[in-house]
């Protein structure tokens, strides 16, 4: 596992690609989507494999774990492109906003989804006080290390 860690600025991405909208994650309500993002990761021999159930189970707060949880739809059909979780937990030494999931759909990869979801996360653990966000990736996802890079995250050397 490879650590990332973006330092300020923690905004000024990328803007909204066209035909996308970023929004927060109700639950219940957009359960449906996570899981039919989940089932196309399950299709994707080159991603992670995760549950339905456990994807939603994500979504969730829980004692000492903030969640909040954003999905990018299509504008024209309110079919799901992506979604971002961003995790603030208590340390034993302080306050850590990290990017626990990013997933966007295998059909709407190298559109600016990704891109548009990181941007978001990091701006709102930004107003959070936050002066850096995290995230972590497998050293076998050789593009998703030139994701995070591209994004402004550099490894964490333990």
């Amino acid at each position: 596992m490879l650590n990332f860690v973006r330092r300020r600025p923690l905004f000024g991405l990328d803007p909204s690609p066209l035909g996308v909208e970023f929004r927060p994650f109700q639950h219940r309500r957009d359960n449906d989507l996570v899981a039919e993002l989940a089932r196309a990761l399950a299709a994707d021999a080159a991603g992670p494999r995760p549950t339905e159930a456990g994807l939603v189970a994500e979504t969730a707060s829980r004692p000492g774990r903030s969640v909040e949880t954003w999905l990018a739809t299509g504008v024209e059909r309110p079919e799901p492109l992506g979604f971002v979780i961003r995790v603030t937990g208590c340390g034993s030494a302080r306050v850590r906003h990290s990017i626990a999931w990013l997933v966007v759909h295998p059909a709407a990869r190298r559109r600016g989804v990704g891109r548009g979801l990181v941007s978001l996360a990091c701006r709102q653990a930004h107003e959070l006080g936050a002066s850096e966000v995290w995230a972590a990736s497998l050293a076998q996802w050789p593009n998703a290390i030139a994701f995070w890079q591209a994004n402004g995250f550099k490894e964490h050397q333990r």
